[in-house]
């Protein structure tokens, strides 16, 4: 019975982020229908902006009213072997701007923790799409290990040395991953509806 849960919930899972996937299969898109005209989506979406980010200036890289691109990082909190860290997932956040209508292109492409980086897109593309069992997330995650080593500068005889070392955590992993794919979800699942419902609520006449 369990098992049958977990499946249907995989599955449903599979289906909701696929429908985000973006055709590269390396970050999530959606169009989003409003009544407002171009130029009151750029205006909001600025908002969104300076809201949501330290220093809007720094994170924008591109600010048209046809197009707005951002660089920054979101956080997710992440269970690892028992404990729990909170990493920085850093993306370029794009706005394509028309009339009634906006798309979100949402690019994750590292991930950090307290400043250092700790993993690239192979540590974050897992939870693009849900692994069907524990044998394809094995080979995707030794796969990944071996392009980490050889991104840190070991020679493939180390890298293979070094996969070979950390190959039995994968079980655990395994586990790990389960648990985080929908703390993942969650949040890109959030981060779209802080856009939406920031670009589509009605603005207050505050009598002040």
């Amino acid at each position: 019975m369990k098992k049958l849960l977990f499946m249907s919930v995989m599955l449903f899972t599979l289906i909701s982020y696929s429908q985000m996937l973006n055709k590269e299969k390396n970050g999530y898109t959606k169009v989003i229908n409003t009544e407002l005209s171009k130029k009151e989506i750029y205006q909001k979406l600025n908002e969104w902006i300076a809201t949501n980010y330290k220093s809007a200036k720094d994170v924008i890289q591109l600010n048209t009213e046809e197009k707005i691109i951002t660089k920054g990082n979101f956080s997710v909190t992440f269970n690892v072997s028992k404990y729990v860290f909170i990493y920085s997932i850093n993306n370029s956040l794009t706005f394509s701007i028309r009339e009634k209508k906006f798309k979100i292109d949402l690019i994750p492409n590292s991930m950090s923790y307290n400043g250092s980086e700790v993993g690239g897109i192979e540590a974050i593309r897992q939870y693009f799409e849900p692994f069907e069992n524990i044998d394809t997330f094995t080979e995707y995650s030794l796969d990944a290990m071996y392009k980490g080593f050889l991104g840190m500068g070991y020679s493939e005889k180390k890298s293979k040395k070094n996969v070979k070392k950390y190959s039995s955590t994968i079980k655990d992993n395994y586990k790990d991953y389960l648990n985080n794919l929908p703390i993942w979800n969650e949040q890109i699942k959030l981060t779209f509806k802080s856009i939406e419902d920031y670009v589509n609520k009605k603005s207050s006449d505050d009598d002040w």
